[in-house]
């Protein structure tokens, strides 16, 4: 009884590993409809499908990582974690290396958001429309805190997961073989060269876990961290491949909405002919999330490192100050593209290389 209880009080007060796994889906989707099949196509061409393959298994690494950082401090901070095992100096440097990095990422993100709108359904309007209105529904939901958002983003995500499925359906009849084959063993470096795009986009795990003593079951990192990654491992390759099958890799890797433009082949009668502002519509669902997520942990890691312990105050004079960063991340979408580029390589090292580091280090220094 005490311990139902006591499993009902945390429930109330904090984010299961599950909640967690559902947020990092629903943040994923929006970035890997947009470029990851534009990328995939350029990097591996018709062997673009195979890239969730090659990457699963450093995802799978970077759970089996977080199980092991968190085995004996459960309720730990991950910021606190770094800061023990590197030093104090060390460990603010680095949590003030992934605040910046994080920073410019969410404002790239945002940039992404605004773009994408202004050049499909909204020719014409002011990007700073899209924005502003994008960043006051966010500050509501970082007032309510993380725990709003991670509840918000079960809910993106089954939205996300049914027309996903729906659009799959229709699309899967115009699928061509031949635009994803062959496959010989000469694919094996321009799928590990592609990997590094997939690779950023699940390396977005490591920011769900810098608020890490609000999670309290994670003993069960590794479990439902795998349960998530062959989800995406199977969602990520259905994508690619109704990408790459109906338009060809050629046409995908030229095309900035591939997935747009491959679901607008769709004809059954009048129905989804013109999908494309639904499809829109879903992304911005899963676009709220990441920027939501992405502002509150860049906020959360900011009052770390000045010894601040409430973010709230600080929420809106920090939107204000995305705003302006958002619009200072590039000015078309060709800047856009060669920011993103040099930052897949970048979120690969924060996502993966760095808390591998961390975890050798405090294994070295017996602290972890």
């Amino acid at each position: 009884m005490d311990a139902q209880m006591k499993q009902n009080s945390m429930t109330q007060k904090g984010i299961s590993m599950r909640q967690i796994i559902l947020t990092l889906l629903a943040l994923t989707f929006s970035p890997t409809a947009r470029f990851l099949a534009t990328y995939a196509s350029e990097d591996a061409k018709q062997a673009a499908w195979l890239l969730p393959f090659f990457t699963f298994p450093f995802l799978l690494f970077f759970f089996y990582v977080m199980q092991k950082t968190f085995q004996k401090h459960p309720d730990a901070c991950y910021m606190d974690i770094i800061s023990q095992v590197t030093g104090k100096v060390a460990g603010t440097a680095i949590v003030a290396l992934y605040f910046i990095w994080l920073v410019l990422h969410n404002a790239l993100c945002g940039r992404f958001f605004a773009e994408k709108l202004i050049t499909t359904l909204y020719t014409g309007v002011d990007i700073r429309v899209f924005l502003i209105a994008m960043l006051v529904v966010v500050a509501l939901a970082m007032h309510y805190g993380i725990i709003a958002i991670a509840r918000m983003g079960e809910l993106v995500l089954f939205g996300l997961v049914l027309n996903f499925c729906v659009y799959i359906f229709f699309m899967s009849g115009d699928i061509d073989i031949k635009f994803l084959t062959p496959i010989t063993y000469r694919d094996f470096v321009p799928v590990a060269k592609g990997s590094i795009s997939q690779g950023s986009i699940w390396g977005n795990a490591v920011f769900l876990f810098f608020f890490s003593e609000k999670i309290y079951n994670k003993n069960k990192i590794m479990k439902t961290g795998f349960n998530g990654s062959l989800f995406l491992l199977l969602a990520t390759a259905t994508l690619i491949i109704s990408i790459v099958g109906v338009l060809g890799y050629r046409l995908a890797a030229m095309s900035p909405h591939a997935f747009i433009n491959a679901a607008n082949q769709i004809e059954v009668g009048n129905v989804l002919e013109k999908i494309e502002s639904l499809l829109i519509t879903i992304w911005i669902a899963s676009d709220f999330i990441a920027l939501s997520v992405f502002s509150y942990v860049s906020l959360r890691m900011l009052v770390w490192i000045l010894g601040i312990k409430d973010e709230k105050p600080f929420i809106n004079i920090f939107l204000v100050l995305m705003f302006f960063l958002i619009l200072l991340a590039g000015r078309n979408q060709v800047e856009l593209n060669a920011f993103c580029r040099v930052g897949n390589a970048v979120n690969v090292l924060y996502g993966f290389a760095v808390p591998a580091l961390i975890l050798g280090i405090g294994k070295l220094r017996r602290v972890l």
